[in-house]
């Protein structure tokens, strides 16, 4: 029987030179993630573990922070804009809720009310316990701008040690600071937090993805492209399919379009008109490049375009 994240696991642990998983939801990040990290245990390739506190956030609209009633202790609030009673980055923990107001704890002991007024001032977070040690990627969940700390959302960094103030020490020597806990296990990640990274070989695990976001998981590996599923006829009808929807204005300039393609069909393609030829093939060809031949555009070639060759470094795992 397929057993997807062992598959995961393997094709991370045996890649040559760096390695990062694209997962489409939450969940499977979450299964490869783990499997992952106790593969590399039980090799003893990652050491010690030290639990530290991270910070989940909870994605609440302005809508949800605006009503007290959602609010529950235990949960934590994060100041992205400073307020009189708040400093930027600084974090409070919810206590109570008391009336139209919600009493909060700041890590020094400082006790403050907030109301809806500062609801466009915080993110909300509950608070959960995660395992580091030497060696582990992390994935940095939010911007820190403050003093000597610069970090930027998305970014993966990787551990060398715990400090003894609770900080994380990185390979490229710069520090965590221990009240900074917005960071989560960066050694797999959603197809939009890939996009600026770029690795030897990318492992793509899912069952759907849409076209643009495929594509830019597929992009991130520069040698090697492993696409592990459990269905490959639904993986490859989901990315056959757009996930951007059209405005009025785009449906009317998309008709536009179509009469002036019409006016210059018969005239010899432009230098520019086969460049994009070239490119817009590349792009519908992704199917055959990933699944094999038989799933090649259905369609006839159309003048001045050039068949793409197969991609060396190609696998697809079932």
């Amino acid at each position: 029987m397929f057993d997807r994240p062992e598959e995961v696991v393997k094709a991370y642990c045996n890649a040559k030179g760096s390695a990062l998983v694209v997962c489409p939801t939450h969940e499977e990040i979450r299964r490869v993630t783990t499997a992952i990290r106790a593969s590399l245990i039980h090799d003893g390739k990652l050491g010690a573990e030290t639990t530290l506190d991270r910070l989940e956030p909870l994605n609440w609209t302005e809508a949800q922070k605006r009503d007290v009633r959602n609010f529950e202790p235990g949960q934590v609030l994060v100041f992205h804009k400073g307020t009189k009673d708040a400093h930027k980055y600084e974090a409070f923990t919810v206590l109570s809720q008391e009336g139209e107001s919600i009493r909060v704890r700041s890590s020094q002991g400082r006790e403050v009310s907030f109301t809806k007024k500062q609801a466009k001032c915080f993110g909300v977070f509950a608070k959960r316990d995660i395992d580091v040690v030497p060696g582990d990627w992390l994935s940095i969940q939010s911007n820190l701008r403050d003093g000597p700390y610069r970090f930027t959302n998305g970014e993966r960094v990787r551990v060398s040690h715990v400090n003894e103030q609770g900080g994380i020490v990185l390979e490229d020597k710069r520090t965590i600071p221990h009240n900074f806990k917005q960071f989560t296990h960066g050694y797999a990640v959603s197809a939009h937090k890939s996009q600026g990274k770029t690795v030897d070989e990318v492992t793509i695990s899912g069952d759907r993805m849409s076209k643009e976001l495929f594509y830019v998981a597929a992009s991130r590996g520069r040698k090697k492209i492993t696409v592990l599923t459990c269905d490959t006829d639904r993986l490859r009808e989901s990315i056959g399919v757009s996930g951007q929807r059209m405005s009025a204005l785009e449906l009317l300039r998309k008709s536009a379009r179509t009469v002036d393609r019409t006016r210059t069909a018969e005239r010899p393609p432009t230098v520019a008109e086969h460049i994009g030829n070239l490119l817009q093939n590349l792009w519908e060809n992704i199917p055959r490049l990933i699944f094999g031949q038989q799933f090649a555009p259905n369609r006839e070639e159309r003048p001045g375009r050039q068949r793409v060759p197969e991609r060396e470094g190609m696998e697809m795992g079932r």
